[in-house]
C-alpha cells in the first residue's frame, strides 16, 4: 500500500528515514502542483503531543494527499488519524478561540500573584529542580542543547537525583528516569497562547511529580512568557537561579522577526524572573552590564562563559570517515558550524570563501570548505556560494545529530567563528558554544574580534582573529592557516589546552554552586 512521509517544519530536525521513500517537507507542500494521491501519510514530527498549529497542518495533508489515514509519528509513539479526526481538530480549535481572553486573564492575574508574593528562603532537603520549557521541540542540535546537555550532565554529578522538567531534546545519555517530557495540553492551534497556557499545564505537572520534596534550588532557562520556574521556587520558598542568554523579546525582535500578541505580558514575565531570581547566571560581561543598567543588583549576577565536554570534543577523534563521505580526502578543509542565524555571519564566510578561490586559482584543487548546520541565513548562504561560482567547492551537510558534531570537526583543517555585530547597534553579548567546542578539537580557528570572543581567543596565541564583519581581514587569516600546517598545530593545541583548563560544563557548573554558597543560598 503506497506510503508517503512529511516531515514537520521544525529547525534543525531531521528524522532518520532510511531507504527509497517519497518524501516531503510540511513548509513546502506548496510547491507541490501535481498532487499524489496515497492512502496513508506518515507525519513526522519530536512530538506529536506538540504540534504547533496542528489543525492547518493536519488539513493541508488530508487536502494535498487525500489518504484514508494520517499517522503522527514521533521517536516513542505513533497516533492514528483519520478524515473525522480534522473536524474534532476544527471544533476544538473553535472551542479553545473562546477561551483565548480568559487565558490572557488567567495569565496576568497569575503574575500579578507571583509579583506580590513575599517568602523567606529556606533551605530544601531534595536535590534541585531544572527546568527548560523553551518549546524548541525539533532542535536536536546548536548552542541551546549543548548548554543544556552539559549543566544537567554535571549537576547530575552533583545531585544524583535532579529532577529534570523539559520540552526540549536531551541526549540519549541523560534520558533517565528523573526526566519528565513536558508537552503541550492546549492551545496547539496558536503560538503566543500555547507558550503562556503551558506555564499553568507544566506546573501542574512540576508540582504534582514534586509533591512535598524541597529542591534546594529551582534552576531554569529562561524563555519567552515563561515563569514555571520562579513560580515553582516561590511554591516551595526556595532559591531560584535563572539563566540568562539575552532578553527573549529583543531576541525575538531583532533575529527571529516574531511578533508579539501580548508585548506588555512577555515583559512582565521577563521582568518578573529577573526581579524574583535570587542569582541570575549570564554568558557574558555585556549581558551583566546590561542588567544592570535596567535596574538588577549586580551582586546577584554572576557572569558564567559557556563551555564544552571535553570527552566528547576531543583531538583523538577521527574525521576521516566523514571526509570519505563528503569528498574531502587530500583537502584543506576550512569548516563552519552553526545554527545559521544571522549573527553567526555564515553569510560573511561565504563571501569570504568566494574571494579566496577568486585570488588563489591554485586552491580550487586544495581547498574546500565543510558548512555544517542549517537555519534561516543558509539558503542566501548558498546563493551567495553559486554566485561565486564556488559552490562545487563547498559541503552544506545541513543538521547533523549532536552525537556526530565532533566527527565532522574533526574532518576540518581550520574552523572559523565569523560572527558579527548586532545590527541594531548594541554590544554582542553571545557566549558562542561553537567556540569552546572548536577550541577543545585542538583545531586552528579563525575568528572574528568581537566582545567575549575576543576575550577568550588571544590573536596568534591560540586562534589569528580579524575584526567582525572585515572580508579582507578574514581573507588574510584564513590564507594565512592555509599556507602553515605548523601555525595551524600550534594554534589548536593552545587552545584546547585553554579550553581544558578555563571552559569545561564542570567548572561552568562549579561557579554557579561555589556563588551559591557565598550568597548564602545553599550550604
Amino acid at each position: 500500500m503506497k506510503r508517503v512521509y512529511v516531515i514537520d517544519d521544525l529547525l534543525l530536525f531531521n528524522p532518520n528515514l532510511s531507504g527509497n521513500k517519497e518524501i516531503y517537507y510540511y513548509n513546502e507542500l506548496n510547491k507541490i502542483r501535481n498532487h499524489k494521491w496515497s492512502p496513508i501519510v506518515e507525519f513526522i514530527t519530536a512530538d506529536i503531543d506538540s504540534i504547533l498549529y496542528i489543525t492547518d497542518k493536519i488539513m493541508e495533508v488530508f487536502g494535498t494527499f487525500g489518504p484514508f489515514v494520517v499517522i503522527l509519528r514521533d521517536q516513542t509513539k505513533s497516533k492514528i488519524l483519520i478524515a473525522a479526526s480534522v473536524l474534532f481538530l476544527a471544533v476544538n480549535r473553535e472551542k479553545e478561540k473562546k477561551w483565548l481572553s480568559e487565558l490572557e486573564k488567567r495569565v496576568r492575574a497569575d503574575v500579578n500573584c507571583i509579583s506580590k508574593h513575599k517568602s523567606e528562603k529556606i533551605q530544601g532537603t531534595s536535590d534541585p529542580v531544572y527546568i527548560k520549557t523553551t518549546m524548541c521541540f525539533g532542535i536536536q542540535s546548536g548552542g541551546a542543547v549543548a548548554h543544556s546537555a552539559g549543566v544537567i550532565s554535571e549537576m547530575k554529578k552533583i545531585y544524583r537525583k535532579m529532577e529534570v522538567y523539559t520540552t526540549d531534546f536531551l541526549p540519549e545519555n541523560l534520558m533517565d528516569k528523573s526526566v519528565t517530557k513536558i508537552s503541550l495540553t492546549g492551545f496547539r492551534d496558536y503560538y503566543d497562547e500555547a507558550k503562556m497556557y503551558l506555564n499553568l499545564s507544566a506546573y501542574k505537572t512540576v508540582k504534582g511529580r514534586q509533591g512535598n520534596k524541597k529542591p534546594v534550588f529551582v534552576y531554569q532557562r529562561c524563555s519567552l512568557y515563561d515563569y514555571i520556574g520562579v513560580k515553582t521556587a516561590e511554591k516551595y520558598k526556595v532559591p531560584f537561579v535563572l539563566e540568562w542568554n539575552g532578553s527573549e523579546i529583543w531576541v525575538s525582535k531583532n533575529w527571529d522577526n516574531l511578533r508579539f500578541k501580548y508585548r506588555d505580558i512577555a515583559e512582565k514575565i521577563e521582568r518578573l524572573n529577573l526581579e524574583k531570581s535570587d542569582l541570575i547566571v549570564c554568558v557574558s560581561k555585556e549581558l551583566k552590564e546590561s542588567l544592570i543598567a535596567s535596574g538588577i543588583p549586580g551582586n546577584k549576577i554572576l557572569v558564567n562563559f559557556n563551555g564544552v565536554d571535553v570527552n566528547k570534543f576531543n583531538p583523538s577523534i577521527k574525521g576521516e570517515r566523514i571526509r570519505e563521505k563528503c569528498g574531502l580526502d587530500n583537502k584543506i578543509v576550512v569548516g563552519f558550524c552553526g545554527s545559521f542565524a544571522k549573527f553567526h555571519g555564515a553569510e560573511v564566510l561565504a563571501e569570504t570563501f568566494g574571494n579566496i578561490l577568486k585570488h588563489h586559482e591554485n586552491y580550487r584543487n586544495k581547498v574546500k570548505m565543510l558548512m555544517i548546520g542549517e537555519g534561516n541565513t543558509l539558503d542566501n548562504v548558498k546563493r551567495i556560494l553559486k554566485r561565486k561560482g564556488v559552490m562545487d567547492h563547498a559541503v552544506c551537510a545541513g543538521s547533523v545529530p549532536a552525537d556526530d558534531v565532533p566527527e565532522y570537526l574533526a574532518a576540518c583543517d581550520i574552523l572559523v567563528a565569523p560572527h558579527i555585530p548586532n545590527e541594531d547597534g548594541s554590544e554582542f553579548f553571545g557566549s558562542p558554544t561553537k567556540l569552546f567546542e572548536y577550541m577543545a578539537m585542538g583545531k586552528a580557528i579563525s575568528a572574528s574580534k568581537l566582545n567575549q570572543i575576543g576575550e577568550i581567543l588571544h590573536d596568534d596565541q591560540n586562534a589569528l582573529l580579524f575584526t567582525a564583519g572585515d572580508v579582507e581581514e578574514m581573507e588574510k587569516s584564513i590564507v594565512t592557516l592555509i599556507e602553515d600546517d605548523v601555525l595551524r598545530t600550534r594554534l589548536g593545541k593552545q587552545a584546547c589546552d585553554d579550553a581544558k583548563r578555563f571552559h569545561t560544563w564542570e567548572k561552568h557548573v562549579d561557579r554557579i554552586i561555589i556563588r551559591l554558597k557565598e550568597m548564602n543560598l545553599l550550604k
